[in-house]
């Protein structure tokens, strides 16, 4: 038989399984995933390496934030299964269905949150995918491994499908490094008092701050400040927000944009006074986004791209402080979101991002006076989820 009529062969016998269905959930709002799988293993290995996975007995540790999985039924065919979440606050249910003959199963896998829930970030996808996968994608099986194949994966609304976030170590603080510039070496520095992701951050009068983010599911208001070689938490931002941006200027921090837990683009900007330790809550952006990139020059606070609600932006806008006042500029040449920018030689320079699903490699350059845009060159490889910093401008 060809490779191509063996492959049209096992995904018809994934469709021919008898029951195929989903745990449910009390929420009538809820994050959730289907993922239908091939292994290439006989269904009675795969199913007895998902029960070694659960059984406390083998130790073994669930990789996605250490989470806690527990077998509520067990049929030879159909395995119901929940996971309590590494910060012991959230249940997902999920239910696993097999079918196959000979050297191939077919795998069914649906996981459901259980409170309100619309973002999930990738949390159900990971709830599944964790119990399948084996050594060749960073897994550690237990009894028998095996390769696999996603043939479909389906999540709801604003629920994620990321494999790189599958396994995180709880256990693990983020680390800081510094480089040396000049001499291109990495410094270890002392953990941040927890973890977390997509936070913004910015550095001023010596000292690096960090807002927001997100850590086990939680969007956060956090303020953080290093100094003198260690954290220090500092009052909270009205907001709690992610995938926001902030840059300094004036010995203020302002931090802009965003998004929620609800995964809705937030056009707030708050400034924190370094000096004072207070909050100041600004005039709202005229585009609400995520994902964008801002920078500080001649007292200004430039705002650049990022995710609006439906789509990748071009625009960009300005806040002046003297007139608290926001004004339109001349958009990009490219919609970018995801993208970085810094300040060289009196221009801001905006680089790579992500539209239309890819990266990009471009960088555009806006003269502050005339703003106006050219593209100032293309980077050796397409980025997103950049950061930039300038050192001696």
């Amino acid at each position: 038989m060809s490779l191509r009529m063996s492959r049209l062969a096992l995904l018809a016998l994934l469709h021919s399984a008898v029951s195929m269905r989903c745990p449910g959930s009390a929420a009538w709002v809820h994050a959730s995933m289907e993922v239908e799988v091939l292994a290439r293993a006989p269904c009675r290995q795969v199913v007895d390496e998902l029960r070694a996975r659960l059984d406390p007995k083998n130790k073994w540790r669930d990789p996605h934030n250490g989470g806690t999985y527990a077998m509520l039924a067990d049929d030879e065919d159909v395995l119901e299964i929940s996971r309590l979440t590494g910060n012991k606050q959230y249940t997902d249910k999920m239910t696993f269905t097999f079918n196959g003959s000979g050297a191939t199963c077919s795998i069914y896998g649906c996981s459901e949150s259980q409170v309100f829930s619309i973002l999930d970030f990738s949390t159900n996808y990971c709830n599944l995918r964790n119990l399948y996968c084996g050594s060749e994608e960073g897994c550690k099986p237990v009894r028998y491994d095996f390769s696999t194949e996603e043939v479909r994966v389906t999540p709801s609304v604003g629920a994620g499908k990321d494999k790189s976030a599958c396994i995180v170590d709880a256990t693990e603080k983020t680390a800081t490094f510094r480089s040396d510039a000049g001499d291109l070496w990495w410094e270890l520095l002392p953990a941040m008092n927890r973890p977390y992701t997509h936070a913004a951050a910015a550095a001023l009068g010596g000292h690096v701050y960090v807002f927001g983010g997100l850590s086990f599911g939680h969007v956060l208001d956090q303020a953080q400040r290093y100094s003198h070689g260690q954290w220090e938490c500092l009052d909270p931002m009205p907001t709690p927000r992610f995938e926001c941006t902030a840059t300094a200027t004036n010995g203020r921090i302002y931090v802009v944009g965003g998004s929620n837990i609800c995964g809705e683009a937030l056009c707030c900007m708050e400034s924190y006074d370094a000096s004072s330790g207070q909050w100041r809550q600004l005039p709202d952006m005229r585009q609400a986004r995520y994902g964008c990139a801002a920078a500080a020059l001649k007292g200004r606070v430039f705002v650049f791209g990022g995710h609006g609600h439906w789509e990748n932006l071009c625009d960009a806008e300005c806040y002046d402080a003297e007139l608290d006042r926001w004004f339109p500029l001349q958009a990009m040449a490219e919609p970018r979101s995801h993208c970085g920018a810094a300040t060289a030689g009196g221009r801001i320079y905006v680089f790579g991002g992500h539209k239309n699903g890819q990266d990009i490699m471009s960088i555009e350059c806006l003269d502050p006076d005339t703003l106006t845009w050219e593209v100032a060159a293309q980077m050796p490889k397409a980025r997103s989820h950049c950061m930039t910093a300038t050192v001696q401008s």
